[in-house]
C-alpha cells in the first residue's frame, strides 16, 4: 500500500553524538517549528536539544524564526533551558550548535533487517511497503532483508552468523531485529529459558565487534577437536571426547566475558567453563525442552555471560566432562571500549501485538524476557536500542493496522517503521524525521517531496494548492484512521479522488500542465467480520454474517474474504456486496460437516 510521504526541505539534521575524545551530549532533532503550536513565523528551521547541557538550540537556512524563549519553554519544550534563541533572530551559540550537529550526523551506509514473516513483509501489497523497506527509503540506503517466515529466536543465528561480521567502523551499518511472534507456538514457561539463551546470543553477537571476539578456530585445544563450520562467517571449534579442552586468551576493560556456544538437541555433551582457574560453570549442550524450531532447526547459539571480571588479560578454559556428545564454542569475547558511535548498532523491536489482543499473556511474557535481556546487555555497554512497537502498532481493529490475526497490513508496517525510526533518529541515523507525521488537516507546502516523512492523516482534510508548488513535486498521502475517510481538497486536478478511505492512499504529482494527478492509488479497505462456523452444516448449507462498511461503498465493489482460522477441508467461503455499505460473508459445506469457527478479514478491492 502506498503512503503519502513528505521530505521537508529544511536543515534535516538528526540526533548525533558529539565526541571530543570521549562521548559528550546527544543532540535531539525536534523538527520543523511549523508543526508546533502556536505556529511561529518560521521558514526552513530546526530545533535541537543537547542532552549534556539541557539547552535548546535553533538552526535555520532561511528566514529567522520569531520565537521568544518564554514561548518555547511554555508551549513546546518544558524542562529545558532555551539558549541560542533571540526574538527575531538566531544567536551565535545557536549557529555554532547547528554547525556542530551537521558535522557529526551519523548516517548508516548499509541496513540488515532480521526477523520473521512480519519483517519479511508477508501480506503487504508490495515489498516496498514492508517496514524494513520503509526505513531504507527514509534513510536512502539499500536494505538487505534477512527476515524469514516462521523464524523463531533460535533460528536467527543461522541468518546472522552465516553472513554478518559486526566490526568497529566510523560509519556503522544499521541492524534491526524483531523476533518472537512464533515463540508462542511453544507456550510460556520452560521454553522461555531456551528463547532467552538464543536471544542474548543473537543480540550480543550483533553488537560486539569481531575485534573483541576470539573465534573457536583460534583456540588452543587438546583431545579430539575440529573446526565447527556450522556458521560460515564464524568458524568455531567442536570437541567430542572426554577430557578435551579449549583455551582462549581474552583481554577485558572491566566488562564481562562472553562465550557464544552451540546448543544441540539430543546431544549428550557436558562440560565446564572456567575463567582464570576459578569456579567451574557446568554447561550442557542440549536444552530442556528441545530447541526444535518451527522452521526445523535443532541447534542454535547460546550465550554464557561471566561478570565481576577485572580489567586485564584472562584465560578461559572449557573442559569436556561427559563420556560422549559435543562441546562446541563459536567464540569468546568481551564488550569493546571503542568510541561508542563506532560500535555495531542494533535496534530491537518489541514483539508486535496481535489482532484484538490475541495471545496477550504469552506475548507479554516473552516481551518481558527480551526487555530483561536488553537491560542486562545495555548494562554491559552494548550499543542497543528498543523500538516501542506496542506504542505504535494499533492491532485492535483489522481496518487500522492488521491484515490478519498476526500480520500487519500496509498501514501497520508504516507504524512499525515509525516505531523503529523514532529510535533510529535518537541514535542519529539518517537526516530525516520519523516516517509517520500525524496530522488532522494539512496544506501541502513548497518543498514537500516524496520520499521522506510520511504524512499520516485521517478524519481531516489535506489541501493540494495549485500555486507555490514546484513543477514535478511528488507527494504521497495515507489514511491511517480506522473509521473515517480523509478528504482531499483541490481546485484543479486530473482525476484526483475526493476522499481516501481508511487504509487507502494516493501518490500524486504536480505539474504546471495538469496540476495534480494521481501516479498511483490504493483504495483497498479492510474489515473484520464476526465469527461464523462452529456448528454442523448439511451439504450445500452455509453460515453467514454481514459487515457494515460505513464508507459509501456501492454494490459494484468487489470484496475478498479470508478466514483468520482455516475452517477445514470440505468447506469454502464467499463474500459479496449484498447492499450498499454491506458485505455478506458465508462459509459453506461442500459435504456435511462442521467448519471451524473463524472471523474473516474482508478487503474491498479498488
Amino acid at each position: 500500500m502506498r503512503r503519502l510521504t513528505l521530505l521537508l526541505a529544511m536543515a534535516l539534521v538528526s540526533i548525533a553524538s558529539i565526541e571530543a575524545g570521549a562521548q559528550s551530549g546527544v543532540i535531539h532533532d525536534l523538527g520543523d517549528p511549523r508543526t508546533k503550536s502556536p505556529t511561529p513565523n518560521c521558514a526552513n528551521s530546526r530545533f535541537y536539544i543537547d542532552d549534556s547541557t539541557s539547552k535548546l538550540y535553533m538552526s535555520a537556512q532561511g528566514s529567522p524564526c520569531l520565537w521568544t524563549d518564554a514561548t518555547v519553554q511554555a508551549t513546546s519544550f518544558p524542562g529545558v533551558t532555551a539558549d541560542g534563541l533571540t526574538p527575531g533572530g538566531i544567536s551565535a551559540a545557536g549557529q555554532v550548535a547547528a554547525q556542530k550537529i551537521s558535522q557529526t550526523t551519523y548516517t548508516p551506509n548499509l541496513y540488515y533487517s532480521y526477523g520473521d514473516s512480519i519483517t519479511a513483509g508477508l501480506n503487504v501489497t508490495s515489498s516496498q511497503f514492508s517496514y524494513p523497506n520503509r526505513i531504507g527509503q527514509n534513510l536512502g540506503i539499500i536494505v538487505t532483508q534477512r527476515g524469514v517466515s516462521g523464524d523463531m529466536v533460535c533460528d536467527v543465528p543461522f541468518r546472522m552468523l552465516n553472513v554478518d561480521s559486526p566490526a568497529v567502523a566510523s560509519t556503522q551499518p544499521l541492524r534491526t531485529l524483531m523476533i518472537g511472534t512464533n515463540e508462542i507456538n511453544k507456550g510460556t514457561g520452560a521454553y522461555e529459558a531456551v528463547s532467552h539463551l538464543c536471544f542474548q546470543a543473537v543480540v550480543s553477537w550483533a553488537t560486539v565487534p569481531v575485534t573483541s571476539k576470539v573465534l573457536g578456530s583460534a583456540a588452543t585445544t587438546t583431545g579430539t577437536c575440529a573446526n565447527d563450520t556450522t556458521f560460515a562467517a564464524a568458524t568455531g571449534v567442536a570437541c567430542t571426547a572426554p577430557g578435551s579442552t579449549q583455551s582462549y586468551t581474552v583481554t577485558t576493560t572491566g566488562g564481562p566475558i562472553y562465550a557464544w556456544r552451540r546448543i544441540i538437541d539430543s546431544d549428550a555433551g557436558t562440560y565446564n567453563m572456567q575463567v582464570d582457574g576459578g569456579t567451574a560453570i557446568p554447561l550442557a549442550t542440549a536444552t530442556t525442552p528441545a530447541i526444535a524450531t518451527t522452521n526445523g532447526h535443532t541447534s542454535s547459539l547460546a550465550l554464557v555471560r561471566v561478570t565481576n571480571v577485572a580489567a586485564g588479560t584472562h584465560t578461559v578454559l572449557f573442559t569436556q566432562t561427559g563420556s560422549s556428545g559435543t562441546m562446541s564454542t563459536i567464540a569468546v569475547g568481551t564488550p569493546s571500549n571503542a568510541i561508542f558511535s563506532s560500535l555495531p548498532y542494533l535496534v530491537q523491536g518489541e514483539i508486535p501485538p496481535q489482532l484484538n489482543g490475541g495471545n496477550a499473556a504469552a506475548l507479554a511474557a516473552y516481551r518481558a524476557d527480551q526487555a530483561s535481556d536488553i537491560t542486562t546487555l545495555l548494562s554491559d555497554g552494548l550499543n542497543i536500542a528498543t523500538a516501542p512497537v506496542t506504542k505504535y502498532l494499533q492491532a485492535t481493529t483489522a481496518a487500522a493496522d492488521m491484515f490478519d490475526s498476526l500480520h500487519p497490513n500496509d498501514a501497520g508496517h508504516l507504524e512499525l517503521a515509525a516505531a523503529f525510526q523514532s529510535v533510529i533518529n535518537l541514535r542519529g541515523a539518517g537526516g530525516q524525521k520519523s516516517p509517520c507525521k500525524n496530522v488532522a488537516n494539512y496544506t501541502v507546502l513548497q518543498g514537500d517531496q516524496f520520499p521522506g516523512t510520511v504524512l499520516c492523516s485521517g478524519n481531516g482534510t489535506v489541501t493540494l494548492p495549485n500555486a507555490g508548488i514546484a513543477d514535478g513535486t511528488v507527494i504521497e498521502i495515507v489514511n491511517l484512521d480506522p473509521s473515517n475517510p480523509t478528504t482531499l481538497s483541490w481546485s484543479s486536478s486530473f482525476f484526483m479522488p475526493s476522499k481516501i478511505y481508511p487504509g487507502g492512499s494516493v501518490q500524486a504529482q504536480f505539474t504546471a500542465a495538469t496540476n495534480w494527478s494521481p501516479l498511483a492509488q490504493n483504495s483497498s479497505r479492510t474489515f473484520a467480520s464476526s465469527s461464523i462456523g462452529g456448528s454442523a452444516l448439511t451439504a450445500g448449507q452455509c453460515a453467514s454474517t454481514t459487515v457494515g462498511t460505513t464508507f459509501g461503498v456501492g454494490t459494484s465493489s468487489v470484496p475478498v474474504a479470508s478466514p483468520t482460522t482455516y475452517p477445514g477441508d470440505g468447506f469454502y467461503w464467499v463474500s459479496y456486496m449484498s447492499a450498499a455499505n454491506t458485505i455478506t460473508v458465508k462459509v459453506c459445506a461442500a459435504a456435511a460437516g462442521t467448519p471451524t469457527a473463524s472471523t474473516y478479514q474482508v478487503r474491498l478491492l479498488p
